[in-house]
């Protein structure tokens, strides 16, 4: 791009009749210019999301939720934990609103496909128990999900995932791949 600029502004491209210091003047602000405008419409390179072919998903670092409850109560929280694979486990944390934070455990869950769920103990009280169920969207994230109280049964408030889960799994090759059709294939790929 800014070659091409400074060709277009160039003293010598530039019409005679706007004369030679107006050519300068013009040439070199184009010069000075072009390579901030080059900066504003840089964008830095993004991973490609998970698509609609992927049919397994996987915990890949730190898993945040953000959870709005039901009508009964206006506290929002948000719950982290930090875990990788398809079953989540460790130390969980959650924030409330008004600052307040409770500590627990992941005791249980999975991810099985799409269907993300899993269990945390909090250690503020005997039987507090809070179970997470959602769906994972073409993008790796949860909507929508729902959670409940164990001891109480249920549905308590709809949460989402701030970051999206890995795609460990697709039923289509990922877009620029090419299948070599040389491949050895093994009996299991016969049909029969």
């Amino acid at each position: 791009m800014f070659p091409t600029l400074c060709r277009l502004f160039a003293p010598d491209a530039l019409p005679d009749s706007l004369g030679m210091s107006v050519r300068y003047w013009i040439s070199a602000a184009v010069a000075a210019i072009a390579p901030l405008a080059m900066l504003a419409v840089a964008t830095p390179a993004q991973a490609a999301p998970p698509s609609s072919a992927c049919t397994q998903y996987a915990f890949n670092g730190e898993f945040r939720v953000q959870g709005y409850p039901s009508g009964w109560s206006p506290t929002e929280w948000e719950v982290t934990f930090s875990s990788t694979g398809q079953f989540p486990s460790g130390p969980a944390r959650v924030k409330f609103a008004d600052g307040g934070f409770v500590d627990g455990t992941v005791t249980g869950g999975a991810i099985s496909g799409r269907q993300v769920e899993f269990t945390i103990k909090w250690k503020d009280k005997p039987n507090n128990y809070w179970r997470f169920l959602g769906f994972v969207g073409d993008d790796g994230l949860v909507y929508r999900g729902d959670e409940r109280r164990q001891t109480e049964g249920g549905y308590e408030a709809l949460w989402y995932s701030e970051r999206p889960l890995d795609c460990i799994a697709s039923t289509a090759p990922e877009p620029g791949t090419t299948l070599d059709p040389d491949a050895p294939i093994s009996p299991a790929d016969v049909p029969r």
